[in-house]
């Protein structure tokens, strides 16, 4: 955790409060750690902890796409 301020690219997170292995804290202690001037933080409410695997994939995937092409990312 004491390098996540060196992170300086596009970071996304995806995560689910109703995430029963992580919860929300820890998606929101690495986003509020990260230096990075482009990242995002998304809840994903519908799902669990395999988000990809969940209800919310579709959405997830959709928003992946998304932040990569505003950050412009190869």
């Amino acid at each position: 955790i004491s390098k996540l301020g060196e992170i300086k690219t596009p970071v996304f997170i995806a995560y689910s409060e109703n995430d029963k292995v992580a919860g929300g804290h820890s998606a929101k202690l690495i986003y509020n750690s990260i230096n990075s001037s482009s990242k995002e933080i998304l809840n994903y409410p519908d799902s669990n902890h395999v988000i990809l695997a969940d209800y919310d994939k579709d959405n997830v995937i959709k928003d992946i796409f998304l932040f990569e092409i505003k950050n412009d990312c190869k």
